[in-house]
């Protein structure tokens, strides 16, 4: 069956506009990419990670149940710019493919990506995602920090009443003390998680001062 010579041509200019469409996109993505970062992208949706100054480093894959790390990102690449991969799940790309997987529209990549590079801008400052993330992170350092201290004190309590006959007893509770504190830093109650370990402390310290003066 043939055409028209004008249906071709309007066939053509289709293909020329979709063509150049495309291009737009790529060269948009392209300058996207150039001015952000997968620390900034981490930050702004609250993934705790510890390698804002490593070349490499691994967080929680947000794409899979991951409990322990295993995307992988990756800042010392040829390009100048970051990109990520997890082997689990199979997922790996680049900043914005980062963004896109991580909302519903392209349209929503993109807002994301301007509020991003926004913060980038002003020093992380001028979102209020940034804050909360930063806060989180201080919170979670603290609590990680006040959860080895408990567990040095109660290991040398524990050592040190290893001839009792309540020993297995008190490590069995001291294992459920632990196992719930861990709960509450999965959930990111940090702040909970500090005041349940200060209490813990106390009590502990109760104890001791207990069976020091019954000694």
């Amino acid at each position: 069956m043939f055409t028209t010579g004008s249906t071709w041509k309007g066939c053509i200019n289709r293909v020329y506009y979709q063509v150049q469409d495309k291009r737009s996109i790529i060269e948009f993505i392209r300058s996207m990419n150039s001015r952000l970062n997968m620390s900034g992208i981490l930050m702004y949706y609250g993934i705790d990670f510890d390698g804002e100054d490593m070349d490499r480093y691994k967080v929680l894959c947000p794409f899979h149940n991951d409990h322990t790390p295993s995307l992988h990102v990756i800042t010392d690449n040829e390009s100048g710019q970051d990109s990520w991969v997890c082997y689990v799940c199979n997922e790996n790309g680049d900043c914005f493919r980062f963004l896109q997987r991580m909302t519903t529209t392209h349209q929503e990549a993109v807002e994301h990506a301007q509020e991003i590079i926004a913060s980038i801008g002003a020093g992380y400052a001028a979102n209020p995602a940034y804050q909360k993330a930063l806060e989180q992170r201080k919170q979670k350092k603290k609590a990680e920090e006040i959860i080895y201290r408990l567990g040095v004190k109660y290991r040398e309590w524990l050592d040190s009443i290893k001839d009792k006959p309540f020993h297995k007893q008190a490590c069995k509770k001291v294992e459920t003390i632990f196992y719930d504190l861990t709960l509450l830093m999965e959930a990111k109650q940090y702040e909970e998680t500090t005041a349940r370990v200060r209490e813990k402390a106390r009590l502990l310290q109760v104890i001791i001062t207990g069976n020091k003066q019954d000694g």
